[in-house]
């Protein structure tokens, strides 16, 4: 009689039809953000995703692409939508950047329980699926005013007044579109603090943390010792600062830069190869595949990142490179960046510099010893787990739980 009851148990849940959810991301490519939710999603709802890409090969995920059109579009066009953005035509701008008609006609007869938003570029596009269920949004930045002053009107005068349209658009979106939304998450708690002040509403934090990895830290030749940073090459980043922090290091200390520079500018990454060039303790490397990225670095001893605070979202940082250093068990050196060094300093997993100058962090570097910098990478081995995405994709289970139930989230202290 028991057999038979649990029998009829398990078939009942497994009668019962997933949940369906909808993650939305507008993106050139889905990220390792958003593709670790889809991974971890799909197990128990029933998972579509929209995106640029032109397909997602993912078991288990129905994808439907939408079309970026600004990149393709005439100059003409162009200088059409951006004195159409000059005059605040927003609606008008909207449909001519991307094409989703065929999209919104495929899904228009799925009824969804969730949909679950990255960014604020889709919210025009969610709003015309017109579905009842609730919205969570991912935001992965600050979109507010960031300080972010790159350009200038006379030194780079194409740059600046591009800048200053697309925050305009940005602006629209955030006023028209994001404001009016309840549900939301965020990438660090600093960020999550920043919205909160002012929007008044609460901003849960999911971190950009990587899968735990099963390794063990690699040995140390006290010889040489191997730093790695990676990651695209942007001139926003500053990544000079790190070549010429290497004039300051003693003569253990190797770098390699190992760049994407997809979009990149071809003159910022000339002058980056011109200055490892010119070292002998620096080398350019050409890309790994994301998913190679951290059982590749972990025959380096140090992971890097000095990222000047150019603006709020680079004060606050919290990137996916910094939790791969972790589960690549590396030593882990960086500047002051808030977010970065709480977790560097409460896990003692490596040395903070007290300023973004390339010479204070040069320092900290010739002060370690061999032993202190395997100390910092067994740290890391101790700590990986914990740091991982097992951690954050549980957090936002229970966020999406409390979403579907209208029982509110509760995040441990």
């Amino acid at each position: 009689m028991k057999n038979r009851s649990a029998q009829c148990v398990t078939v009942r849940e497994a009668s019962i039809p997933k949940k369906k959810i909808l993650i939305v991301a507008f993106r050139v490519t889905m990220g390792k953000r958003v593709l670790r939710q889809l991974y971890a999603l799909r197990e128990k709802y029933e998972v579509y995703a929209v995106g640029f890409e032109p397909e997602l090969p993912i078991e288990g995920v129905r994808y439907f692409q939408v079309i970026p059109r600004f990149r393709e579009m005439p100059l003409h066009k162009k200088l059409m939508l951006a004195l159409l953005l000059g005059c605040h035509q927003f609606e008008q701008v909207y449909p001519k950047l991307y094409d989703y008609a065929n999209v919104l006609q495929e899904l228009s007869n799925t009824t969804f329980d969730l949909l679950l938003v990255h960014d604020i570029k889709p919210l025009p596009f969610v709003k015309k699926l017109h579905q009842s269920c609730e919205v969570l949004i991912d935001v992965h930045e600050y979109f507010f005013d960031s300080g972010d002053n790159i350009s200038s009107p006379f030194r780079e005068p194409a740059a600046y007044f591009t800048n200053a349209l697309l925050r305009k658009f940005d602006n629209y979106l955030l006023t028209r579109h994001f404001l009016h939304y309840t549900h939301f998450f965020t990438v660090g708690q600093r960020i999550a603090d920043e919205y909160h002040r002012k929007m008044g509403k609460t901003f849960h934090v999911i971190t950009s943390a990587h899968d735990h990895v099963e390794m063990s830290p690699s040995s140390i030749h006290e010889e040489t010792i191997r730093i790695i940073h990676h990651g695209h090459a942007s001139r926003n980043r500053k990544l000079e600062v790190m070549i010429e922090m290497m004039d300051a290091v003693d003569e253990r200390f190797e770098l390699d830069l190992m760049l994407t520079t997809h979009l990149s500018d071809n003159s910022y990454v000339r002058k980056l190869h011109q200055m490892a060039a010119e070292r002998r303790n620096v080398k350019i490397l050409p890309p790994v595949k994301p998913d190679e990225i951290v059982t590749y670095t972990n025959h380096y001893d140090i992971g890097l990142y000095l990222l000047p605070e150019t603006n709020l979202n680079w004060k606050y940082a919290l990137p996916n490179k910094f939790f791969e250093f972790i589960q690549a068990r590396l030593c882990i050196a960086i500047g002051p960046s808030v977010e970065m060094a709480r977790i560097v300093k409460e896990y003692d997993l490596g040395i903070v510099a007290e300023d973004f100058q390339p010479k204070t962090l040069a320092n900290r570097l010739n002060a370690l010893t061999s032993e202190q910098i395997m100390y910092h990478k067994q740290q890391c081995h101790r700590h990986a787990r914990k740091l991982s995405s097992e951690t954050q994709m549980e957090k936002l289970d229970k966020m999406i739980e409390g979403v579907l139930t209208e029982n509110p989230y509760d995040p441990p202290a």
